[in-house]
């Protein structure tokens, strides 16, 4: 079945994912509540950006080397991010 183009069984699955990755990211909000405001700040500013993005799905090796790859503070925040939403949706999470 499709609505406006799209079959709804995907639009079902691109919803569930957000709510996954929002379920992920509040488990990684609350782990954050001892930081400093700053560092709080920073970790809701990579999740919010990776709300637009597949990034969190990418194999952990291609977000390390994003890690290591990263020319800015915060794009290296933001991947080290990723990899810990990546590894709670594959159950890794610590």
């Amino acid at each position: 079945m499709r609505n406006g183009g799209v079959r709804v069984s995907e639009t079902v699955h691109v919803l569930m994912c957000f709510d996954v990755y929002e379920l992920a990211a509040s488990e990684l909000l609350f782990r954050a509540e001892g930081l400093e405001p700053s560092h709080q700040k920073e970790l809701r500013d990579c999740l919010v950006e990776g709300l637009t993005r597949a990034d969190c799905l990418l194999p952990p090796a291609a977000q390390e080397r994003h890690v290591r790859a990263a020319a800015t503070v915060h794009e290296r925040n933001y991947w080290r991010c990723m990899k810990k939403i990546g590894g709670m949706l594959r159950g890794k999470g610590k």
